[in-house]
């Protein structure tokens, strides 16, 4: 499989990026975002992984002016420019999306987000659904971190994170945390992220990698971005993500897209069937072979998915 665009370069993402604006909050804090694609085009609110940033939706610019997409990516708390908010859940995050369409005038939109970026999509879909127009999570994480069974798919430096976040106090993580993910974000070149992340990576993944010399710059910019602050935010959102969401998945009424490679390593594919068998009137689609940065090279399969033109093999 390859992008149907190959990656933006660096300088490209950096030139897109002039769109960033900030918005004060009704708690006082910042949030940053930036937004991509067609400028009138149909709202999408885009949720980066974790530790990325608002840099992460730059890599669907071009598939989104194509398809008639306006791509909006907020940085979490504590990334790139958003203020950080410390003992957030996961539901917290629909909050300062409705202020941020509020904002840009926007009574409808859609949702998408990769990675851990999933949670938020889904948080809306709990909190929003009278304005979504869809929501897709691509290899979302699941709320089952305190699960010892379903952690043992995870890498081991997963592992550790998850059981530091939900044990030790937040000062202390952030602590570990900073330190596990220093050497991630100091990643100069592709060979060096293949050993770094080797653990975590598929097949189809570093397929992705070696195909694609924009691929590996692209995405570490967009990391190095997630730590401006410091390790602060980044941290808050692992915590977030391995503690209770702050509602329960069997709630939500919104239909929610799941769209998963079966080989991912960074998240497993029993994540999303984890949802899958929790969230009602889901659609799980499996993607064969593949692994986690299929969503980010191909963009244009996430749209056809949102416009109803792939459907799950079987229903639920």
């Amino acid at each position: 499989m390859t992008a149907v665009f190959p990656t933006l370069t660096v300088q490209e993402i950096e030139y897109l990026d002039r769109t960033f604006q900030s918005l004060t909050l009704s708690d006082g804090r910042r949030l940053g975002f930036s937004q991509f694609g067609a400028p009138d085009g149909k709202p999408i609110f885009y949720f980066h992984g974790g530790p990325s940033s608002r840099l992460e939706g730059a890599l669907l610019h071009h598939i989104a002016q194509q398809r008639g997409y306006q791509v909006i990516c907020p940085d979490r708390p504590g990334h790139g420019y958003s203020d950080v908010k410390p003992g957030y859940q996961i539901v917290d995050l629909a909050d300062d999306v409705r202020e941020l369409a509020q904002h840009l005038n926007l009574n409808s939109f859609g949702v998408m987000g990769t990675s851990s970026g999933g949670p938020p999509v889904i948080a809306c879909a709990y909190s929003l659904a009278d304005q979504l127009e869809f929501a897709l999570a691509c290899g979302s994480a699941a709320p089952v971190y305190g699960d010892p069974q379903a952690t043992k798919q995870l890498s081991s430096l997963d592992r550790i994170s998850a059981r530091l976040g939900l044990r030790l106090p937040r000062w202390m993580f952030i602590a570990a945390f900073g330190t596990m993910t220093g050497m991630i974000k100091n990643i100069k070149s592709q060979r060096q992220y293949k050993r770094v992340l080797r653990e975590m990576l598929c097949e189809a993944d570093i397929k992705i990698v070696d195909s694609d010399p924009n691929f590996v710059p692209a995405l570490m910019f967009s990391i190095r971005e997630a730590f401006h602050q410091g390790p602060g935010g980044p941290s808050d959102d692992a915590i977030a993500i391995y503690q209770d969401w702050g509602f329960s998945l069997s709630e939500i009424t919104f239909p929610v897209i799941l769209a998963h490679g079966t080989e991912d390593k960074h998240a497993p594919f029993s994540f999303s069937e984890y949802l899958h068998t929790h969230i009602p009137n889901s659609l799980l689609i499996p993607l064969n072979n593949e692994g986690h940065y299929t969503h980010l090279v191909n963009a244009a399969r996430s749209f056809d998915l949102i416009e109803g033109k792939i459907l799950p093999p079987a229903a639920k």
